[in-house]
């Protein structure tokens, strides 16, 4: 895995096995966004294996290593997903409903896959 000095492989990785297969190139950009963005950002989700995306009922973005959910919400989530949108990002998912603790913002770099997948997108939760 890229070294850098914002991610640690432990929070990159799956909650429930530990395996990180998470994407290299994936991983330097998600590292421009957060100096670009200037604070710290908080991971709650990165590399998701298929058995976790299964028993979350996800898609499978997270299962491709290059897809991470960002805990951020009000004027921090708007300045991020300015700079995630400069920086390349295709897939963008907000969550800014409820409770400050539970808002976060999707990031992933898929390209698109004709006849499933059209990039850019972007979505709500």
């Amino acid at each position: 895995m890229f070294d850098n000095d914002y991610f640690t492989e432990a929070e990159l990785s799956c909650r429930c096995c530990g395996k990180n297969n998470f994407k290299d190139k994936t991983l330097r950009r998600l590292v421009r966004v957060r100096e670009l963005y200037g604070n710290p950002m908080i991971v709650n989700s990165g590399y998701r294996c298929p058995a976790q995306n299964t028993r979350l009922n996800a898609t499978m973005t997270h299962a491709t290593g290059q897809a991470v959910d960002v805990s951020v919400a009000l004027s921090g989530a708007h300045k991020l997903l300015n700079i995630a949108l400069e920086e390349g990002f295709t897939g963008i998912g907000v969550k800014q409903k409820g409770s400050i603790k539970k808002r976060f913002i999707h990031l992933d770099d898929l390209d698109s896959i004709p006849g499933k997948c059209i990039r850019p997108t972007v979505w709500s939760y």
